[in-house]
């Protein structure tokens, strides 16, 4: 008894360490800012916070805990044969931390389910927990970027990112803490929801990328379409609302992306590329480009587990990344793991989809939403797949879809 107590204590904390996340990412992002030291603060509390949630699936899961082990040597092998062929310690630690970014999910989603014993209750506690105090925490960053600490969005000064440094991994972070945070609010209490979007939108464009705004509009204005609309009047307000916004923001598009600066920088891509450079921020040419480079140097054996770091080796200018998700798992690490990553985002999108047509749980048409636009966004602006500052938050919101049952009738979560 006395066992069971204090390994429910343990998990206990590290649930909350789990839920504090982001304050580690502002801290180590403070002295980045502030005095060009990385002190590796944020790395060493998620490497923390990894070893303490394989040390309980390995208690509790060894056949779970043996499955994670191998799927990280498998997409380190690459990565390994390159260190072994030039000896570059700080390239194959460099990979080591993609690998465990990019499996963050995986092992943060093990560990919730696991720990808890596939105690419902328990479970929906925990992710509310851990993404409810991870908003504030967002939002908390972003009110320090308004007022001017941290640092900009963009480099002429557009946005703000607070103390967080990376841009698109905060945008897509936020997305699923906003999604999240305004279905609770709708199910709870609709006739404040529009105060709630508003507001959302609002740090939207604090943030500033066009992602970000977009799609915080879209989750704004959908959700009380999708999530529980039995009250026909009040769809049909938000419907109205919602095409007279659009048509405001159509007659007033220019006025309104000067404002928040980035009328230019998107006319730009547009006016070089076309549809396609507006939404890739002619990423399309990076894609191109390093793609190139990785058919035609690589080997069999590097193209189904990749370079890692040491593709710069091979490129004429030492570039790695092409700001896709797709292409840069590829290129890092290979096939192999690109299309086991790939399957397990679009995997978990299958089981919400089906689960907003087959389950009376209020939540998961919401859910189906934002993982559908985390999948656009993956392959629109990137750093998500592979983003260490969204993977504690993604692998909570998974644990959410994968404990929805179908014909599940529990909507503890909203109602706790």
């Amino acid at each position: 008894m006395n066992t069971e107590f204090n390994e429910k204590r343990i998990i206990n904390r590290i649930n909350t360490l789990l839920a504090f996340y982001i304050l580690f990412d502002m801290l180590s992002g403070f002295f980045v800012i502030y005095f060009s030291k990385d002190l590796k603060i944020s790395l060493m509390y998620k490497l923390t916070l990894i070893v303490l949630m394989l040390f309980v699936i390995s208690i509790k899961h060894r056949q779970t805990l043996g499955l994670i082990l191998i799927t990280i040597l498998t997409f380190s092998l690459g990565p390994l044969l390159h260190f072994l062929d030039f000896g570059l310690v700080s390239y194959f630690i460099f990979d080591l931390g993609v690998v465990v970014k990019t499996l963050l999910p995986i092992i943060t989603l093990a560990y919730i389910v696991i720990s808890n014993d596939f105690n419902k209750i328990d479970i929906y506690k925990v992710i509310d927990k851990i993404l409810l105090i991870s908003f504030y925490l967002v939002i908390a960053n972003l009110t320090l970027g308004f007022i001017g600490i941290g640092k900009s969005t963009y480099t002429n000064g557009v946005g703000t990112t607070g103390l967080i440094y990376a841009g698109n991994e905060l945008s897509a972070t936020f997305l699923i803490l906003t999604g999240y945070f305004l279905t609770k609010r709708w199910l709870i209490n609709k006739k404040s929801y529009v105060v709630y979007s508003v507001f959302c939108v609002f740090y939207a464009v604090i943030i500033a990328t066009k992602t970000s705004l977009l799609a915080t509009i879209i989750i704004a204005i959908t959700i009380p379409m999708i999530v529980d609309n039995s009250n026909k009047k009040v769809i049909y307000g938000m419907l109205s609302t919602a095409i007279a916004i659009s048509v405001f923001v159509v007659f007033n598009i220019k006025p309104i992306l000067s404002s928040i600066g980035i009328y230019d920088r998107m006319m730009w891509a547009y006016q070089q590329s076309g549809i396609l450079g507006l939404l890739l921020s002619g990423r399309q040419e990076m894609v191109v480009d390093r793609l190139y480079y990785y058919f035609v140097n690589g080997s069999t054996l590097e193209h189904f587990f990749g370079y890692g770091k040491a593709y710069q080796l091979f490129h004429p200018t030492n570039e790695l990344v092409a700001e896709i998700d797709v292409v840069d798992i590829l290129i890092q690490i290979g096939i192999v793991p690109l299309f086991t990553i790939a399957f397990f985002h679009i995997l978990f999108f299958a089981y919400s989809l089906i689960q907003a047509f087959y389950t009376s749980n209020k939540m998961a048409p919401a859910n189906c939403l934002i993982i559908f636009l985390l999948l656009c966004l993956s392959q629109i602006s990137g750093h998500i797949w592979t983003s260490g500052t969204i993977g504690i938050t993604l692998g909570a919101f998974y644990a959410l879809v994968a404990n929805i049952k179908i014909k599940d009738e529990c909507n503890a979560l909203v109602l706790s």
